[in-house]
C-alpha cells in the first residue's frame, strides 16, 4: 500500500514496515525511556499469584521519532513518531497517525499500531529470512547454507512457513541433514519452540492467532509484550483466564471498532461500567445512589441492559438502594469486619499514666533547650494530647487528625516506646524482642519522615504486603516465622493518602497472620484524600468520633511550620502575583519580580507541562537550555529540576580509578573478561530522584 496522499483530515491510516535504525542516519534521538507502571494487587489478587494466576509486567515502550516506514508500492519513505511495540523489519505494520508535515506523522494518543507478518516476498527478500533467523540465534554457518538452499530452489519462503523450509532443507538430502546437524547442534523445534527464543515466540503468536497481534497492542498496550512471549501452554482475566489487572479501557474498544462484534447488552454494560469508574474517580465516591443512577443512565443514553449485564457477571453490587463497584464494595465491608475483629477480640490495655510520661518529655525538651531550671508545675499539658494517649493505652481502634506539627507522630512513638520498655524491664530474655509496634506510611518519602521523627524504622504499606507475599513464595514456607507475624500495633500515618484497597489488604493481612490487637490511624480530615475512590480517614474518623474513638488536635507544637498551620486553615482566595507568564507565549522572567503565575498548557498533559517548567526554570536560574542540539537532555550541576515520577540518577565515580602500568594492563586484559575489567574500572552510584 503506497503513502496516502495529502488529506484534509485530521486522521489517516498508513500501513508498511519499519527499517531497522541503521538504514538510516538521519533519525532524530530522544531521551525517553519504556514507561513501566508498578501495580499494587490487593489481598486477594496477590493470593491468585501465588496460587498460580498470572500477573503481566506492565511497559509501555517509549516514543520513537524517525523510524522510517517505507511502503510497499513506491517505497515511499515518512518519519513516523509513535509507540512501537515491535520495530523488526519482517512486521507489516498498521497505524492510525496524524499528518506533521510532507514527510512526517505522529501516531494518535489513544491508538498503537497493529501488526501482522509480512507476506507476498519475492526471491530478493530471503534476506528478511536471514535476518530473522540470526535474531532467533541460529548458527551463522547454518544460516549461510540454508540461504544458499533457497537460492539454488528457487524457493520462495515467508516466516508463515518458514519452519516448513527448514524442514524441507533438512530433509532435501544425507549432505543437508548432515550439514543441519553439523552446524546446529540441535534439532530445529527444539530452538525455535524455545520460549527464551523471543522472535521466534512473536511470530509464532502472529501465525497462529492474528487477531491477538492486531487488537491487543491497543486494547492492553502496557501487558501486550508480555503476554506474547508466554508459551502456548502458558494459563492466561482472572476468574476465567487466570489473568490479573488485564483490564481494556472502553476507549480502546472503540479505536478497535469491537464495539459492533459485542451484543447489545455487553455494549451497554461496558458504557455503564466506563462511566461508573469515571462517576466514582471524579466524585471520589465509592458508590451512586440507586436512583441517581437511573438518571444517570438516561443522560448516558444506557438502557437497562446494561445494568443487568453487569449484576448478572456480578460487577456491581446494590445494597441499602446504594449501588457500587463490586470491588470497591468488597473493600470496604473487609475493612469494617477487620474493624470489627479488632474490637471483639481480645483488648489489649497498655496500663501507662500518660500525664507522667508526656510530662517527663516535656521535661527532657526543655532541658535540651537550654529551660533546665522549670519544674513540673510549670509544663501545661495540651489536653488533645494527653486525651488521645489516653485512647491509644485504651481502645482497640484511635483515629486522630491534625495539621502538621500537632504532634501526631511523637506522641504515638512516645506512647509505644514506653509501652515496650515497661514491657522489656520485665522480661528476663536476651533476646531481640520481635516487631510488636508496626510504623507505616502509605508512601516512600511519608515512610522516611515517619523513621526520622520517630527514631524507629517505617515501611512502606507495599514494603509490608510484598514482604508476606515474598514469604508465602518460598519452598515450605512457615508464615510464623515472617518478620511482621508477632506485630500487635498498627500505625498507619499520611491516612488521606491512604486508598481503601490498601487500607483493606494491610489490615486483611496483619489480623489474619499477625497477632494484632491495636489499629492507630493518623493523618489530617481536611487534607485532600487520595485521588483513588474512597476518603478512608474522613469516613473512619467520622464513624469513630460517635463514640469518642477519634480526636482532632488543635495545636500545632512546631515552629517552623506555624504558618503553614495558619495558611491551611484559612478560606481559599485568589492568589496576588507580581507577574503572569503564559507557556503558550513564552516571555523573559521579569528580574525584580519573586511571586510568578505561570499558566501551563490547557490540555492538562503533566509530562509537556514537566518539560516547560524545567525549560523556564533552567534559562532563567541556570542560565542554560534542558537540551542539546541533538535534542539530548542536558541537566547540570546545580540545576533544579521537575520531574513527574520517582527515578534513579546514575553517577559514574572516577575518582578512586588509578591508571596501571601498561605492562600491567596488558598482561591482565588477556585474562580477564572486558565486561568484568570494565565494573572493576568504574563503579556507579544511584541517587534516587523523587517527583514533586
Amino acid at each position: 500500500m503506497s503513502l496516502p496522499k495529502r488529506s484534509t483530515l485530521l486522521e489517516q491510516t498508513i500501513t508498511g514496515y519499519i527499517l531497522p535504525n541503521n538504514e538510516d542516519d538521519d533519525v532524530e534521538d530522544e531521551d525517553e525511556e519504556e514507561e513501566i507502571q508498578t501495580e499494587f494487587l490487593d489481598m486477594k489478587e496477590m493470593n491468585s499469584v501465588s496460587s498460580g494466576a498470572k500477573m503481566f509486567k506492565f511497559s509501555v515502550p517509549a516514543s520513537k521519532e524517525g523510524i522510517l516506514v517505507s511502503f510497499m508500492a513506491n517505497d515511499e519513505k515518512c518519519r513516523v513518531w509513535g509507540r512501537f511495540h515491535l520495530c523488526d523489519p519482517w512486521w507489516e505494520v498498521t497505524c492510525t497517525v496524524r499528518r506533521c508535515n510532507k514527510h512526517k506523522f505522529s501516531t494518535i494518543p489513544s491508538s498503537y499500531p497493529s501488526y501482522s507478518l509480512r507476506t507476498n516476498l519475492s526471491s530478493e527478500d530471503h534476506s528478511l529470512v536471514s535476518l530473522f533467523l540470526k535474531a532467533c540465534g541460529a548458527n551463522p554457518g547454518f544460516v549461510m547454507s540454508f540461504m544458499d538452499f533457497l537460492s539454488k530452489n528457487r524457493h520462495v519462503v515467508e516466516l508463515i512457513n518458514v519452519l516448513d523450509a527448514l524442514q524441507d532443507f533438512e530433509d532435501s538430502g544425507p549432505e543437508n541433514r548432515a550439514k543441519a546437524k553439523e552446524l546446529y547442534l540441535n534439532d530445529l523445534s527444539t530452538l525455535f519452540f524455545n520460549a527464551e527464543v523471543i522472535a521466534w515466540t512473536h511470530v509464532e503468536v502472529a501465525r497462529k492467532y492474528p487477531q491477538i497481534m492486531k487488537y491487543l497492542p491497543t486494547l492492553l498496550p502496557g501487558q501486550f509484550m508480555d503476554i506474547i512471549k508466554q508459551q502456548s501452554n502458558t494459563h492466561i482475566m482472572f476468574r476465567e483466564f487466570l489473568m490479573i489487572r488485564c483490564e481494556a479501557k472502553l476507549e480502546a474498544f472503540k479505536v478497535c471498532n469491537l464495539l459492533s462484534r459485542m451484543t447489545e447488552e455487553q455494549r451497554n454494560g461496558l458504557q455503564l461500567y466506563a462511566n461508573l469508574k469515571d462517576y466514582c474517580r471524579d466524585t471520589g465516591s465509592t458508590y451512586i445512589e440507586q436512583n441517581m443512577l437511573l438518571e444517570k443512565m438516561q443522560q448516558w443514553k444506557i438502557e437497562d441492559a446494561g445494568y443487568s449485564f453487569l449484576h448478572k457477571h456480578d460487577v456491581l453490587k446494590l445494597e441499602n438502594n446504594k449501588v457500587a463497584l463490586h470491588n470497591y464494595f468488597s473493600y470496604e465491608k473487609g475493612i469494617a469486619e477487620c474493624l470489627r475483629a479488632l474490637i471483639e477480640g481480645e483488648s489489649w490495655m497498655i496500663h501507662l499514666d500518660v500525664k507522667e510520661v508526656l510530662q517527663r518529655a516535656a521535661m527532657e525538651r526543655l532541658n535540651e533547650m537550654g529551660h533546665g531550671d522549670l519544674n513540673d508545675s510549670a509544663i501545661e499539658l495540651d489536653k488533645d494530647h494527653v486525651r488521645a494517649a489516653e485512647m491509644i493505652c485504651a481502645y482497640p481502634v484511635t483515629v486522630i487528625s491534625g495539621k502538621g506539627g500537632c504532634g501526631k507522630t511523637t506522641l504515638v512513638s512516645l506512647v509505644f516506646k514506653k509501652a515496650m520498655e515497661k514491657q522489656t524491664s520485665k522480661s528476663d530474655s536476651d533476646e531481640k524482642p520481635p516487631v510488636e509496634v508496626l510504623l507505616t506510611a502509605p508512601t516512600g518519602r511519608a515512610a522516611s519522615i515517619l523513621t526520622k521523627r520517630t527514631g524507629c524504622t517505617a515501611y512502606t504499606l507495599h514494603q509490608v504486603l510484598w514482604s508476606f507475599m515474598n514469604r508465602k513464595k518460598e519452598e515450605n514456607a512457615n508464615l510464623q516465622e515472617w518478620k511482621f507475624s508477632k506485630v500487635r500495633v498498627l500505625v498507619v500515618d499520611e491516612g488521606s493518602l491512604v486508598s481503601v484497597q490498601i487500607l483493606h489488604s494491610i489490615l486483611s493481612l496483619l489480623t489474619k497472620h499477625a497477632e494484632l490487637k491495636k489499629f492507630i490511624f493518623l493523618g489530617d480530615v481536611r487534607q485532600l484524600p487520595s485521588i483513588e475512590p474512597g476518603n478512608t480517614l474522613y469516613d473512619l474518623f467520622e464513624g469513630f468520633r460517635k463514640v469518642r474513638w477519634a480526636i482532632e488536635m488543635q495545636t500545632n507544637h512546631r515552629s517552623e511550620s506555624e504558618l503553614i498551620v495558619r495558611n491551611a486553615g484559612i478560606r481559599y482566595s485568589p492568589l496576588e502575583f507580581d507577574a503572569t507568564i503564559n507557556m503558550r507565549n513564552p516571555s523573559t522572567v521579569p528580574s525584580d519580580k519573586r511571586f510568578i503565575f505561570v499558566k501551563i498548557s490547557e490540555n492538562h498533559d503533566g509530562k509537556r507541562d514537566c518539560q516547560l517548567i524545567n525549560e523556564l526554570c533552567c534559562k532563567h536560574y541556570s542560565g542554560h537550555v534542558t537540551k542539546t542540539h541533538n535534542n539530548k537532555i542536558h541537566f547540570q550541576v546545580g540545576d533544579k529540576v521537575c520531574c513527574t515520577k520517582n527515578g534513579y540518577i546514575s553517577e559514574t565515580d572516577n575518582e578512586n580509578m588509578q591508571e596501571e602500568p601498561a605492562h600491567d594492563v596488558a598482561g591482565m586484559s588477556q585474562d580477564i573478561p572486558r565486561t568484568q575489567r570494565k565494573n572493576e574500572q568504574k563503579q556507579v552510584k544511584k541517587e534516587r530522584m523523587c517527583n514533586g
